[in-house]
């Protein structure tokens, strides 16, 4: 499984890699939202844990434009502590909000819960398989297109 961590804090980022990294996770890294090129990448991505104060990027701008394209768990982990910062985390997406400093046990634990519940998102039946986060199924490799009211059946 890999991770992607968007944090601005080099040293913060070499600890969280070799942390996740001993965990048997594999890790990349952005230092800053300008480094991406195409945000859909992140998606070959496992999990995301995104920091909200990137410098001259705000973590909570890019988490409302990508949200509906970004279909992983998204992990904030931040120094903003404020309730109201982490109530608009929440409902802009993120799947969980973690302040800093935080507990690298607890980190791993709540990493560990977002990706079984990721990993359950798909079930397979002979050669179809239904993906229940997007809504869609395949059949021998081959998409099948459904309509919205089949999307919503499934």
């Amino acid at each position: 499984m890999d991770i992607c961590i968007i944090e601005d804090n080099l040293a913060l980022v070499e600890s969280l890699k070799d942390l996740l990294e001993n965990e048997g996770y594999g890790v990349d890294y952005f230092l800053d939202l300008g480094e991406i090129d195409d945000y859909l990448i992140l998606n070959k991505y496992d999990l995301i844990i995104l920091d909200l104060m990137l410098g001259k990027f705000d973590g909570l701008d890019f988490l409302k434009i990508v949200r509906s394209e970004i279909k992983r768990p998204i992990i904030i982990l931040t120094a903003k502590g404020g309730k109201e910062d982490e109530l608009k985390g929440l409902s802009l997406g993120a799947d969980d909000y973690i302040k800093k400093p935080f507990d690298p046990d607890i980190l791993l634990a709540r990493i560990k819960s977002k990706l079984r519940i990721n990993e359950n998102s798909e079930i397979s039946y002979k050669e179809t398989t239904f993906d229940f986060e997007t809504g869609s199924v395949k059949k021998n490799e081959s998409q099948i297109y459904l309509t919205s009211q089949e999307k919503k059946i499934l």
